[in-house]
């Protein structure tokens, strides 16, 4: 007899807010579960063993782009496949070779090591004054004061976006990336498109010393990022550069003071 599936809150905030006994459980006793997400409503597998993850990852029969791995009847309804998502979605976490490895390419010489150099200094900076705002409080939002600020001025400085719309970006990944209302993820998606369609046509006719200027003008071998891959790329460098960030200040403070002696 083939066992009921089984069924996990995987979304529900109480759960996302600390999963790791939930984990534990999915780990024991269903280690690699199918579940319906609620936006979407398209399949997720939750690999919850580091072996099978590695065995993944190493398998060429596994793949990112959906419509190199599904069929067209299954790729019908798919929100992630349409129009609105696609101009997020061409860039280095969501593409397969040969397009992950040209991406690489053309990213790779907008990083130079003197960019990423000049960079210390200033994040120091902007950590100090962060910590010295806060300084004489007793008690304050870890995350609210430094764990957001930190990372999202670092990158929008980086990048040559205006500090003052950076709570804009934070409401916009937030959207996209925790949300459950696929409305307000299109909207999202929408409203960050138009920001950047701006920002890179002035950023071609009146080049910076920023990160987006650096991307407009990468080339490699005559080829350059299109206007898609622009906004997926920026969009992935703003993703990785702060909301990662933010997890891990609140994590690895966390850890320190459950295990201060560590």
């Amino acid at each position: 007899m083939i066992p009921a599936a089984l069924t996990y809150d995987i979304w529900n905030p109480k759960t996302r807010a600390n999963p790791q006994a939930l984990y534990a459980q999915m780990r024991r006793e269903d280690p690699i579960h199918a579940a319906i997400g609620p936006m979407t409503g398209r399949r997720f597998w939750f690999f919850t063993r580091y072996d099978d993850c590695v065995a993944v990852l190493k398998d060429p029969r596994f793949g990112k782009e959906l419509h190199k791995h599904l069929s067209p009847e299954q790729l019908v309804g798919q929100p992630v496949n349409s129009d609105e998502f696609a101009v997020i979605n061409r860039h280095l976490l969501d593409l397969d070779p040969p397009d992950h490895t040209r991406l690489r390419a053309l990213v790779h010489k907008g990083f130079t090591p003197r960019m990423i150099e000049n960079l210390r200094g200033r994040i120091q900076e902007i950590a100090d004054n962060l910590l010295d705002t806060v300084a004489s409080e007793h008690e304050i939002d870890l995350l609210e004061v430094y764990g957001f600020p930190l990372p999202i001025t670092v990158i929008a400085e980086l990048l040559g976006i205006p500090a003052s719309d950076r709570d804009r970006f934070r409401a916009w990944t937030k959207a996209l990336l925790f949300g459950l209302d696929e409305e307000q993820a299109r909207v999202s998606v929408l409203e960050f498109a138009m920001y950047m369609h701006a920002m890179i046509e002035e950023r071609q006719m009146n080049p910076q010393d920023d990160l987006i200027s650096s991307l407009v003008a990468v080339e490699e071998t005559g080829d350059m990022l299109n206007r898609e891959e622009l906004l997926s790329m920026i969009f992935l460098l703003l993703v990785a550069g702060h909301e990662t960030t933010v997890n891990l200040i609140g994590n690895g403070v966390l850890s320190l003071q459950r295990q201060p002696g560590a």
